[in-house]
């Protein structure tokens, strides 16, 4: 009775995590399948965390009505720490994603918009490719590793039934948050500087010499600068998402591996 009432505390902060974490939480995969992974993952984790000193045998052993109605609390709970966990490491991704918008819509290239199953609505292509650009580094610079290395050590030193103070998760959801807009901002400043500075000279050359007609070509120069700038500055991009990889998981896990 302990066992199962310890591992289904794990599965649901398993389940949160899954729930609302990237890729994890798209259209793509469907319900049953977040609840296959989140299953997988805590039959992973559970012999380490079954033998954990920490935990509450007092929640897991006593059955009664009063017992119930506290496990049920606390599986509720424990949802919401992973909900919270999967959540920072959206809004972590959504920065990259604002990124690509801003730099659609000040470049001009925003018309070549689709829909997008994940979103369900429209996205511009560049944000599409920041995305999953950016999935593509966390996945390969370490960024997974580092974040399991940290949510196995905050299921070490919080296991299921511990006592977590509301305030630190949310203080730790705000700062991811934080970090977010700063990424989006340092990605996308490159690309909007230039097209400000394009916007710029052709603002003062239609002054100067009003029977050039500037404006008519210059969103097509802009659009064109735009992607060019993008693509250039793709090796920036990689760079500064990697070296936020490890503040973002510092700040989300106290005791969290850098990648």
């Amino acid at each position: 009775m302990a066992t199962s009432r310890l591992f289904f505390l794990l599965f649901a902060r398993c389940a949160g995590l899954t729930w609302f974490a990237p890729v994890f939480c798209g259209v793509e995969l469907s319900k049953r399948c977040r609840v296959v992974c989140a299953v997988l993952f805590a039959a992973l984790v559970f012999p380490a965390i079954s033998v954990n000193i920490g935990v509450d045998t007092s929640l897991l052993t006593i059955f009664s009505v009063a017992s119930a109605f506290r496990f049920l609390l606390a599986f509720a709970f424990e949802f919401f720490i992973g909900a919270v966990l999967g959540l920072s490491l959206k809004l972590f991704f959504q920065g990259v994603y604002l990124a690509g918008e801003a730099i659609a819509r000040v470049g001009g290239v925003s018309v070549a918009e689709s829909f997008d199953p994940s979103l369900g609505g429209e996205s511009s292509a560049t944000s599409s490719f920041l995305f999953w650009l950016a999935i593509a580094v966390f996945a390969s610079c370490g960024g997974l590793e580092a974040f399991t290395d940290g949510f196995l050590s905050f299921l070490v030193l919080t296991p299921p039934s511990e006592v977590v103070a509301s305030e630190e998760l949310i203080d730790r959801l705000l700062s991811t948050l934080s970090h977010s807009f700063i990424l989006g901002l340092r990605i996308a400043a490159p690309t909007i500087l230039a097209t400000a500075a394009v916007y710029l000279a052709v603002g003062v050359n239609s002054r100067l010499f009003p029977q050039a007609s500037l404006s008519l070509v210059s969103f097509n120069i802009n659009a064109l600068l735009t992607l060019v700038l993008f693509f250039l500055c793709i090796g920036v991009f990689c760079q500064v998402f990697e070296s936020e990889i490890t503040r973002m998981i510092g700040n989300l896990f106290i005791h969290g591996a850098e990648p």
